[in-house]
């Protein structure tokens, strides 16, 4: 192989990269996940029956995918048809409970740190595993977009104790997880002024960190940090971060533009 004579370029296409989307129940990860050009999903729990999607499906029409080895097969077939650009895993949360039953059946241990598991062995194993399924995704050039319910954890102790939004895996599991992933988005409520200065609430995605809530945002020169969701919108979020997207990422307008999608034209804050 010859030696690199140039720096590589950063990937312009919002949907080659690897996106965490994390919320409560409804408040509209799935919806905007299945914006995503070329995307099909992989259900490891049910949700999908009004969503207009590409979803894998088994020999007898089921979509939810209720076994780690059956994961497996449908990822493998995705990736095999070479006909799709973003994988979503819808959730990553039951994804990992399907490594841990799994890895309980095969050691014949009912919890994943129990007898042979002990001392942090079966938590490291389930962290690998789900560690290294989403690398050779990424290898394979194929876009990864999490979906991620939302649990609260308590920062400190009295009066200063206050509660932060992440995703529901435990932590040994949720780190690793945040590690491998480029963006992290916080579904969250905020408030616009409207044109006759009456105060809406009114979704958006959160971009950034903060002691309330996980966020996450390697790109260059990133995101803003809130991406307001208007009422008006009808893409479900999708089109607000695909503005906020082609506005720090000039060469994102013209990977858009080839793909049919409408350039930006929403503001974000």
């Amino acid at each position: 192989m010859p030696i690199p004579t140039a720096k590589s370029k950063p990937a312009a296409d919002l949907s080659q990269k690897s996106v965490m989307f994390v919320g409560p129940p409804g408040c509209g990860k799935s919806s905007i996940a299945s914006m995503f050009p070329n995307s099909i999903f992989l259900a490891t729990e049910p949700g999908l029956d009004n969503i207009p999607c590409m979803r894998w499906e088994d020999s007898n029409g089921n979509y939810v995918i209720d076994e780690w080895d059956k994961l497996m097969i449908a990822t493998r077939e995705v990736v095999e048809a070479k006909r799709f650009r973003t994988l979503i895993l819808d959730t990553v949360d039951m994804a990992y409970e399907w490594r841990r039953e799994a890895l309980c059946k095969k050691y014949g241990e009912e919890w994943q740190n129990d007898g042979s598991l002990g001392w942090g062995k079966g938590s490291g194993i389930i962290a690998s595993d789900m560690r290294r399924y989403l690398m050779r995704l990424q290898a394979l050039n194929i876009g990864v977009v999490l979906l991620s319910h939302v649990s609260r954890e308590t920062i400190g102790k009295g009066e200063a104790a206050y509660e932060r939004c992440v995703a529901s895996l435990p932590e040994k599991i949720r780190i690793p997880v945040m590690a491998t992933i480029e963006i992290c988005m916080f579904f969250d409520v905020t408030t616009v002024q409207q044109p006759d200065g009456t105060p809406e609430a009114v979704r958006c995605l959160r971009t950034k960190p903060s002691k309330f809530w996980e966020a996450k945002d390697r790109t260059k020169p990133g995101l803003p940090p809130t991406i307001i969701i208007p009422s008006s919108d009808r893409t479900y979020g999708y089109q607000p971060l695909l503005d906020a997207w082609s506005q720090t990422h000039p060469a994102a307008a013209a990977t858009a533009n080839a793909a049919g999608q409408k350039p930006a034209t929403t503001a974000t804050k």
